[in-house]
C-alpha cells in the first residue's frame, strides 16, 4: 500500500509510530507544503559555526568521564554511542556490495535514522529539555585474582 501511495515503507512505519505516540506525523525539520498539507519538503539543518567536531575525540572524552564510567547505565550509553559511530571505510565496503534493488530502501532507512539523530540533538540542546538525574554508580563486585597456575 505504501508503494502505491508513492511512499517508502520506512516512512509509513515512522509516521505510524509518531501517531501512536501522539506526536506530529511530520518530523522536526520537515514542513508541510501545498494544499491540505501536501508533500513534505526537507529543511536543511542549520549551518554549523566552525569545523565539525571529531567524533572519536568526543567518544574518548565521554569514555573518560567518571559520571558515565561509574554506572551501568552510563557504560551502556557509552557502548551504544560507540556502536552508533559510523565507519566510513566499513560503510563504503558494505554498501558497495549491496544489491542495487535494495539501495533505495537503505537510503530511506538512513534518512529516517538521520532525522531521529537530528531530533535527538535538538532535544538535547533545548533549554527547556527536562532535567534528568545523573545515574547513580552501580556497586561493583571486586574481582579476585588467582595466582597463575592455581586451580579454582
Amino acid at each position: 500500500m505504501a508503494r502505491e501511495a508513492g511512499l517508502s515503507p520506512a516512512t509509513v512505519l515512522d509516521v505510524r509510530r509518531r501517531l501512536a505516540r501522539g506526536d506530529d506525523p511530520v518530523p522536526a525539520g520537515l514542513t508541510r507544503t501545498g494544499a491540505l498539507g501536501g508533500p513534505a519538503e526537507q529543511q536543511p539543518p542549520p549551518a554549523r559555526r566552525g569545523p565539525a567536531p571529531d567524533p572519536q575525540a568526543i567518544l574518548r572524552h565521554l569514555r573518560d568521564d567518571p559520571a558515565l564510567r561509574s554506572s551501568e547505565t552510563g557504560r551502556d550509553l557509552l557502548r551504544w554511542l560507540h556502536a552508533q559511530a559510523p565507519s566510513h571505510d566499513r560503510s563504503t565496503a558494505l554498501l558497495s556490495h549491496s544489491p542495487p534493488h535494495c539501495r533505495e530502501r537503505i537510503a530511506d532507512l538512513a534518512e529516517v535514522y538521520a532525522e531521529g539523530w537530528y531530533a535527538l540533538a535538538k532535544r538535547l540542546r533545548s533549554p527547556d529539555a527536562p532535567a534528568t538525574p545523573h545515574p547513580r554508580p552501580t556497586p561493583r563486585t571486586p574481582h579476585r585474582h588467582r595466582p597463575r597456575g592455581s586451580t579454582p
